[in-house]
This record gives C-alpha cells, structure tokens and sequence, in this order.
C-alpha cells in the first residue's frame, strides 16, 4: 500500500514499457484508485478502481496501460466501483484494507462497494 499518482515504490527504478510481453515473468501489482466524499452521515469510499501493473525487476521493465490508469483515475473521481476484473485474492487485500484504514468511512459506503468486494 502506498502509492500517491505514480510515485508508488513498485513504480520506481524501473522503465515503463507498452508491450506486455516483455514482462510475462513479471509480478503483478494492482494501483486502486480511491475517491472520497462526504455524505449526510460523513465521509465514505465514493468511487473505487483497479487497474494493473506488471514489473519485472530482473530486467527493470514494467507495463501499464497509462489509457487505462487516467480512464479509471475518472471514473473513480464519478463514484465508478471497477474492481470486477482483479482476482479475488487481491479483492480481499483491498476489502480488508479499506476496511482497517477507515471502519466508518467503509460502513458509509454505498452496498455497491460493499458487494463487489468480499466480507
């Protein structure tokens, strides 16, 4: 956890590339996009979206879609919950992440957040 518009530690001291095959061995990470906004019983997780990154530190290469991380930054500021296409394992890393950050925020949160990640 730690990531702040591309100044994560998994971004740096590495090249960013735009063929994905270059890093097939590579480790995949998950940058989320988190928006939040007060509402009439305070602050709460507004919009939430996943989007990918795959780094192979042995070549110092890392791909992502740079399309995809500025389309969902967008979505996540108009409420947008994308988190469908992460595997489960990380859906639950996020649930209890968010979860653990802020128990109110999370229990604000609209029943759409809530059910597209894991209990």
């Amino acid at each position: 956890m730690g990531a702040m518009h591309a100044r994560s530690e998994v971004e740096r001291r590495v090249k960013f590339i735009q063929d994905r095959e270059i890093v097939k061995n590579g480790k995949l990470y998950w940058i989320v996009w988190v928006t939040v906004e007060r509402g009439e019983h305070g602050p709460y997780f507004y919009g939430v979206t996943g989007c990918e990154i795959v780094v192979d530190r042995s070549i110092k290469r890392a791909y992502k879609s740079m399309p995809e991380h500025v389309n969902n930054m967008d979505k996540s500021m108009k409420g947008h919950i994308i988190v469908d296409h992460m595997d489960d394992k990380s859906k639950q890393l996020l649930a209890d992440f968010l979860r653990e950050f802020d128990g109110e925020m999370w229990k604000n949160s609209t029943e759409e957040l809530k059910q597209a990640l894991p209990e």
